[in-house]
This record gives structure tokens, C-alpha cells and sequence, in this order.
């Protein structure tokens, strides 16, 4: 066995991150996937990324793009799997459902929040299954729920309605566990971020 047969091409790392998700084509579709050359990673990027990626565009509550993406990098060099443009700070993950509009202002449907886009893919796609009427959105990190713009909250949170009088929206905060012990506690990053 010769080394071309033991390596694997850009495009099949792409086929493998795909299939490793159980992505079929309406998930690629849904999410907006695209897979990006070595240099067409660099070029959307603005920097040097020595690596192929997943392109991962963001969208509103309205389920219209927006100008925000992120990249999977695909064969990563060291911890850093996703990267994005300097300076384009944090933005808020709506997964595409046409519930978003409705649920943004009514306060009967519960409200998930997660860390990470294929999270909350898979989350709203399971919600949908199950038939249930609940919302799910990711920010990407435990510490993305706020931007630079001095608001308690990101100004796309901010967007959705939480309470008024006397009702309230019910929230549930599903991060990573990333904890070292086996009594199901976060680590203590994380555990700060969930009581902020």
C-alpha cells in the first residue's frame, strides 16, 4: 500500500464530515453548507487557513441569510475547528424554521439555547419529529450570549420577547458539559457563563 492510497482527499474529508453527522441532502440544504477549498478558505476569511472547511453561513429569525459566516475547519491544527472573520464578533444562530417569527413574540413557546450550530440543527430537526413547538438557537461559544455593544444580552437575543406581566417564556440552557468529574457538573467556565 503506497502513500497516495493511505491519504484522503479534501473533498472526501468533506464526504466524511458529512456522513460522520448523518447529514443527508436536505440537512445541507437546510443549514447552507458548502465545502471550500484550501484558498477559498483563506480568501473568505481574510487570512492564511491551511486547511479546507464547511462553510456555515448564518441566518435571521426570518430565515433570510446573513452577511455572517463560519468555517469547519476540516483537517485542524491544534484545538481551533471553527474560525471566522477577525472582527466580525459574535452573532446569534437561528436554525431554519418558519416558527422563528411567531415564536420570537409569543411567549408560549419555549425557547432553547445551545452551544454550536450542529447542535442546534439537530436539536430543531429533532423538535420537528417529535412534532413539539418549541425553538432552538446556538451562540458559539458559552460566552457569545453578549456582543460589544454594552446590552445586557446580544442585541439578536434582545430581539426575542422573554416575558411580559406576569408570563414568562420558558428558556432552557443546553451547553457542553466539558467537565472532568463524573458528577455531571460543568467545568467552572461554563458554569459561570450558564448563571450569566
Amino acid at each position: 500500500m503506497g502513500f497516495s492510497d493511505q491519504t484522503i482527499s479534501p473533498k472526501e474529508l468533506y464526504t466524511q464530515f458529512l456522513q460522520d453527522r448523518q447529514f443527508d441532502d436536505e440537512d445541507v440544504k437546510l443549514l447552507g453548507l458548502a465545502y471550500l477549498t484550501e484558498s477559498e478558505t483563506t480568501d473568505l476569511l481574510g487570512f492564511p487557513e491551511r486547511s479546507p472547511s464547511v462553510l456555515l453561513p448564518y441566518f435571521d429569525l426570518n430565515g433570510l441569510p446573513t452577511d455572517f459566516v463560519r468555517v469547519r475547519v476540516l483537517n485542524p491544527r491544534g484545538k481551533r475547528k471553527y474560525s471566522q472573520r477577525q472582527h466580525s464578533g459574535s452573532q446569534i444562530y437561528f436554525p431554519q424554521n418558519p416558527l422563528w417569527p411567531v415564536a420570537k413574540v409569543n411567549l408560549g413557546i419555549p425557547l432553547i439555547i445551545t452551544e454550536g450550530e450542529f447542535k442546534a440543527h439537530a436539536i430543531t430537526k429533532a423538535i420537528n419529529q417529535e412534532g413539539l413547538s418549541h425553538v432552538c438557537l446556538a451562540i458559539a461559544g458559552v460566552s457569545s450570549w453578549t456582543d460589544k455593544s454594552k446590552l445586557p444580552l446580544h442585541k439578536d437575543l434582545m430581539s426575542i420577547l422573554y416575558n411580559k406581566g406576569l408570563a414568562a417564556r420558558d428558556v432552557y440552557i443546553l451547553f457542553d458539559y466539558d467537565g472532568k468529574n463524573d458528577d455531571g457538573e460543568p467545568n467552572d467556565q461554563v458554569a459561570l457563563e450558564e448563571t450569566k
